[in-house]
């Protein structure tokens, strides 16, 4: 049986439209001594036929399923263009807070053909055995405090007074979702590892018991923070909480919200202002595990401990066209997906993390 050749699509379009001017009669010759009526009736109709060229490659391409992290946004949005413009699939991106999309599969029964997250433990906890049965880490982040410079304080805010300016009342902050996205349980460890770290009593109390049911605890010498059911959350003046954490960029960016916790990848794709946190706080350094271990999070979702920023992808059970899903897996960790995680604020892990390797397909490893 022979080999069906899969042309990249700017490939197909490029001799589509070819053969179209071809049929046409047409070479360079011809349309330099055409008049410039003709001219641009003949580019007109060379760009109507090649529209509908497009429509009908698109039609054609297989679809290929993409839940995922929606600080992964940026990146994939990037990653989705070039990988069509080289392989016969429709990539369709649909992005949610980890634990939402991780939901998609265990509660919604619906399918994907790679899913790719911000904590790269939930596959394990959550989807492994039943829905996946690997799982890759490939890259690390950290978290900053984002603004802009019509923030309120902005000119005044440094790395040496942030929390300072959170607690006044005239000031908006906010992070995501707990039992969302977990960008928004990050945020609450790194307010309370920073209190631990700074020597700053009641810290967490201020920012975020006094705005919030949310509380903390001790046990067994680890500090427990409680988070209630998203549909229970109550919020005091000036603490906002949105489903993901792309979600606060309009807020920002509309200034109904002044400062938001954010991935650094976000940050910086986005164009936005922010202030680093120290290396013992920021959990983008595996150095730290220890210390970011003293803080667990106990949301409705699950209970999460802290630990170092890993993303993490699997390619579920359930993938409709697992030859696609191969395909874009490898595009991402090549070298070209490596090059283009730098580019937008993340650090590509090499060598990968990897959880039960032996199940890995021999194409990733």
């Amino acid at each position: 049986m022979p080999t069906k050749l899969n042309y990249p699509f700017r490939f197909r379009l490029y001799i589509l439209s070819n053969v179209l001017m071809m049929l046409l009669g047409i070479n360079f010759k011809t349309y330099v001594q055409l008049s410039i009526m003709h001219k641009i009736l003949l580019l007109a109709l060379v760009c109507f036929v090649v529209a509908g060229m497009v429509v009908l490659l698109r039609s054609q391409a297989r679809s290929l399923k993409v839940l995922h992290a929606g600080s992964l946004t940026p990146f994939l949005t990037e990653v989705e263009g070039r990988f069509e413009g080289e392989n016969p699939w429709d990539v369709q991106l649909e992005a949610h807070g980890s634990v939402e999309a991780v939901r998609q599969l265990t509660e919604l029964h619906r399918t994907a053909d790679v899913i790719m997250v911000a904590d790269w433990h939930l596959i394990p906890e959550f989807l492994m055995p039943e829905h996946a049965s690997w799982a890759i880490g490939f890259a690390s982040n950290e978290l900053v405090l984002a603004y802009t410079e019509g923030s309120r304080h902005a000119r005044e805010v440094s790395e040496n007074n942030w929390w300072e300016i959170l607690q006044r009342e005239d000031v908006r902050w906010g992070f995501s979702d707990p039992n969302l996205d977990p960008c928004g349980y990050r945020a609450l460890m790194v307010i309370k590892l920073f209190e631990e770290a700074e020597n700053l009593p009641r810290l967490f109390a201020n920012l975020v018991g006094a705005r919030s049911n949310i509380s903390c605890g001790v046990e067994n010498g680890t500090y427990v923070i409680l988070v209630p059911p998203t549909e229970r959350l109550e919020l005091g003046e000036g603490l906002v909480v949105c489903p993901k954490s792309v979600d606060l960029l309009s807020k920002l960016e509309l200034g109904s919200l002044d400062y938001a916790f954010e991935y650094k990848s976000v940050a910086q794709s986005m164009g936005l202002r922010y202030l680093t946190l120290p290396e013992e706080v920021n959990l983008g350094d595996p150095a730290f595990a220890d210390f970011y271990a003293k803080v667990k999070v106990r949301a409705s979702t699950g209970e999460h401990v802290g630990s170092p920023i890993v993303y993490g992808l699997t390619i579920p059970r359930e993938a409709e066209d697992r030859e696609g899903a191969i395909r874009f897996v490898q595009f991402v960790l090549g070298e070209e997906g490596r090059r283009l995680m730098e580019n937008f604020g993340f650090r590509p892990l090499y060598p990968y993390l990897l959880e039960n390797e032996q199940a890995i397909p021999r194409e990733l490893l």
